[in-house]
């Protein structure tokens, strides 16, 4: 991941994501581990005072990052949920050179 770019790849191909998805993940990542709530995650994507169902709108973006990384929510190596309490990037997983 490129975050100064806005560019996933993959062995040097370009990996398609959606921008919501793709600033849930930068979000992520940058936070190095830690866990990231679904609030924090409503606050930095779309703001405070939001009207529609952003519950959806994260489960879709972590949905779609998953698809971009290959990776199974069954069994995930990237993106780990935590029931009820929001999602943290596995940094011991990978480590990207270029953030």
């Amino acid at each position: 991941m490129d975050i100064s770019r806005y560019e996933l790849t993959c062995a040097g191909k370009p990996v398609r994501i959606e921008r919501i998805p793709m600033d849930l993940l930068i979000l992520l990542v940058r936070e190095n581990g830690r866990l990231i709530g679904r609030e924090k995650i409503i606050e930095k994507l779309w703001g405070r005072g939001l009207h529609f169902d952003t519950d959806n709108s994260i489960n879709t973006a972590v949905r779609k990052i998953r698809h971009a990384l290959g990776d199974d929510s069954g069994n995930p190596q990237y993106v780990e949920t935590v029931s009820g309490k929001g999602y943290r990037f596995n940094v011991r997983t990978v480590v990207p050179p270029q953030l």
